[in-house]
Formats: structure tokens, sequence, C-alpha cells
């Protein structure tokens, strides 16, 4: 008798699956971009000298009598002050010398008619307007004569220059406040009026014009209507 025996084997296999998981993380910068706009404020400044030639004289030189020269190169009858209505005294007398070219701007204007004058070389003025836009060289003269009696408001006269300057715009007005007629176009010391009147400034309270007529005004000037 044969006996056989059978054995079996089972092998188990184990599978063992790993997972691996990935995480991805995705950083968004996010870049903020400021712009400053910067401003400038630009001033221009306009600066009005006195006419004077290279050297920085002033064109008229005063040299004799009680007459004044202002630090803007304008000369003015003795007492003169616009202002207070003050008037030159009798028996006056000065004498300028003209160094450098320059115009003359009458800025006021009022003596005793046919007695009192200006001369400007060999030109006489007297009584009203005087000797507006009237050109002065070196070596000429300018003198002032008042006689024994008399007065009146007296004289300043301005050198123009060629500087320009930008007018304020007046009121509308024609008229000063005694209804006499201003002048359209004329020069306030070395700044040009074309629209009748200019501004209020130093003692001037209001604005003012030059007039057509200084026998309606009484002087020169007058305060716009």
């Amino acid at each position: 008798t044969t006996t056989t025996t059978t054995t079996t084997t089972t092998t188990t296999t184990t599978t063992t699956t790993t997972t691996t998981t990935t995480t991805t993380t995705t950083t968004t910068t996010t870049t903020t971009t400021t712009t400053s706009t910067a401003t400038t404020a630009s001033t221009k400044t306009t600066t009005t000298e006195a006419a004077s030639d290279d050297s920085g004289v002033m064109p008229w030189e005063l040299e004799s009598g009680p007459c004044t020269v202002d630090a803007d190169g304008c000369i003015m009858s003795p007492g003169y002050d616009a202002a207070a209505s003050a008037q030159y005294g009798n028996n006056e007398k000065c004498e300028f010398k003209v160094v450098a070219d320059a115009m003359i701007e009458v800025e006021d204007f009022t003596t005793e008619g046919g007695y009192d004058f200006l001369t400007v070389g060999s030109d006489k003025y007297h009584g009203w307007g005087g000797p507006h836009q009237v050109m002065t060289s070196p070596g000429s003269k300018i003198s002032w004569e008042a006689d024994y009696s008399v007065t009146n408001f007296g004289w300043k006269l301005c050198p123009k220059t060629d500087v320009t300057t930008t007018n304020v715009a007046p009121p509308v007005a024609i008229y000063t406040t005694k209804e006499c007629a201003c002048l359209k176009s004329w020069f306030a010391g070395r700044t040009e009026v074309t629209n009748y009147c200019a501004p209020a400034t130093g003692w001037k309270q209001g604005p003012w014009c030059k007039v057509e007529s200084p026998q309606c005004e009484g002087r020169a000037w007058g305060y716009c209507a």
C-alpha cells in the first residue's frame, strides 16, 4: 500500500499602494504703484526800474534850487505834494542837468499861466499840460522859475522807460467825480494806461485818470466816477 501526501503551499502577496498628495501653494503678489504729481507754482515778478543810463545814473540831476528828485527819478517843483494840495512858493528857481536820454511823462502840471515857467531846452511851459512826451538829451537843461506873486500846485515829471507792465483793469468810467472827461490813453509815471482809469495807488484813494481839460477839473487829474 502506497500512501501519497500532497502539501499545498499558498503564498499571499500583499500590495501596499502609497498615495502621495502634492499641495501647490500659489502666492499672488499685488504691487501698488503710487504716482505723485508735483505742482509747481510759477510766480512771475516784474521789476520796474527808473530810467537810467548803463551806470545807473538818473537822467535828470538837480544842480540848484529847492526842487526835488525821488527814488524813481521823477522831478518835482518845490514843496510838491498832490495829496495835501500843497503849492510851490514865490521867487523860486531850480535847474536840472540832463545826463541821459529820457522822455518826459507828465504826472501833474499846474502853474500860474504866463508867469511861472518850466523850461525844457529852449521851450517854455506854463499853465496846464506841461512838456508831455518831450525828449531830453544829455547836455540840455530843465529849469524852473516862479515870479513874485500867485502860486499853484506845481508839477511832477517822470522819465519814461521801455519797461512794460500789465495794467489793472479799471472800473467802467470815463468821467471824473466832477464830470470832467478822462483821457483814454495816458501815462501814470512809467506805466501806460490804455482804458481811461488807473487803479488806486499810494495816496490816491480810488481809481483816477488824467483829464482832457484841467480847467474843468482844477488840476491835471481827477478821481473816476
